[in-house]
């Protein structure tokens, strides 16, 4: 018996390391590239980031793609008409939930450039942006 649970205290021990260098390796990771293959939404908790600007997004029933303003702000990313309906106090037309249950991916499968993916756990989203530094 005793021998069976100094195994699992082992186990348990080489899993916490395994975790702990997995972590490292993402974080480094992340630090290195700006635009990343996957991008966690723990990241822009972390950072008090407000970002604005045209990106081009798919419809969740009707799959057209349109062009929409979006503000990012405290965790939520809010989409409008454009800038301009933003600017007059209108009701945003959507907001898509970036809590930790989030995470943002490159979208290569849509073979569209500069196409992102927001997964949250009610709906994915896809947005494509101008160029890379947009995309940013």
């Amino acid at each position: 018996e005793d021998e069976s649970a100094s195994n699992s205290e082992g186990e348990m021990l080489d899993e916490r390391r395994d975790t702990t260098a997995m972590r490292r390796r993402l974080n480094t990771a992340q630090r290195k590239l700006k635009t990343c293959s996957v991008y966690t939404t723990e990241n822009i908790q972390k950072e008090s980031l407000e970002k604005t600007g045209y990106l081009t997004k798919q419809g969740g029933k009707v799959k057209t793609w349109k062009k929409r303003w979006f503000l990012l702000r405290n965790s939520q990313l809010y989409y409008f008409r454009n800038e301009d309906a933003y600017n007059k106090g209108l009701d945003a037309l959507g907001v898509i939930p970036l809590g930790s249950l989030s995470r943002i991916t490159k979208a290569d499968s849509l073979r569209k450039d500069n196409t992102l993916e927001i997964i949250t756990p009610t709906r994915n989203y896809y947005m494509t942006a101008e160029s890379t530094a947009e995309m940013e």
